[in-house]
């Protein structure tokens, strides 16, 4: 039973590393402009309660993707930014994705490791009303 285990937890560490982006990869994507890749964030919350994005990202709740996924393109690798490493809305976001024909990856340590790296971000306006 060991050595099917441990086949199992390569399998696994092998498809979490070629699932997984840090934000340090992201940033270097972001200052190569580099055009293959598109920044999903997925986390729900008003503008006044998310405060900031990393730049260029595109907005769409978690809770709202399943119906917005026309608003995302299909023929980049969509990087998916939540709260932070403990969140799981990434890669819920991925599941939704892969299973719709998208290429998609998590961000690994959300905005939190975003922020703490000291990248830069864009406010977040909030919306007149």
């Amino acid at each position: 039973m060991k050595g099917v285990m441990q086949v199992n937890k390569i399998d696994y560490f092998k498809a979490r590393q070629a699932s997984e982006m840090s934000c340090r990869s992201y940033k270097q994507i972001l200052d190569a402009n580099d055009e293959k890749y598109a920044m999903l964030d997925a986390r729900p919350g008003t503008p006044e309660e998310l405060k900031q994005t990393i730049p260029g990202a595109i907005m769409i709740p978690i809770n709202d993707l399943a119906d917005n996924l026309d608003k995302l393109p299909k023929d980049k690798t969509i990087v998916v930014n939540c709260f932070s490493l403990t969140c799981t809305i990434a890669v819920r976001a991925c599941i939704l994705l892969l299973e719709n024909g998208f290429d998609a990856m998590e961000m690994r340590g959300g905005m939190e490791g975003w922020l703490e790296s000291g990248y830069p971000t864009t406010e977040l306006v909030p919306s007149a009303g």
